[in-house]
């Protein structure tokens, strides 16, 4: 799990903050692979069970992910949205492995 959202993050900091940024960048590639990551994150992880404040991070990220893509198609990308989804997703990572070295010390 902490995997994937380790490589949703690579994809994250890869996203261009300008329309002029993202020289050699597919943007929409990027955005289908973070998605993805998301996608699969989610999946595991129990809505209502220890891992429902990850869940719902992820859940709001993958909002965030969805604004920067509308934003970044007409020219006009929000760089906010990159800064937030970098952070929120380094707090998920964060918290994940907070919760998997409890585990392994109960």
């Amino acid at each position: 799990m902490s995997e994937r959202l380790k490589r949703a993050q690579d994809e994250i900091q890869r996203l261009p903050t300008s329309k002029t940024g993202g020289r050699g960048v597919l943007v929409g590639e990027l955005i289908q692979k973070i998605r993805e990551q998301f996608d699969i994150a989610l999946k595991t992880l129990d809505a209502d069970g220890p891992d429902s404040e990850i869940r719902s991070a992820l859940s709001e990220r993958k909002t965030s992910l969805n604004s920067y893509e509308i934003s970044y198609n007409p020219g006009n990308p929000n760089p906010q949205d990159v800064h937030i989804l970098q952070v929120k997703v380094q707090d998920a990572v964060s918290t994940l492995g907070s919760k998997l070295k409890m585990m392994d010390f109960s």
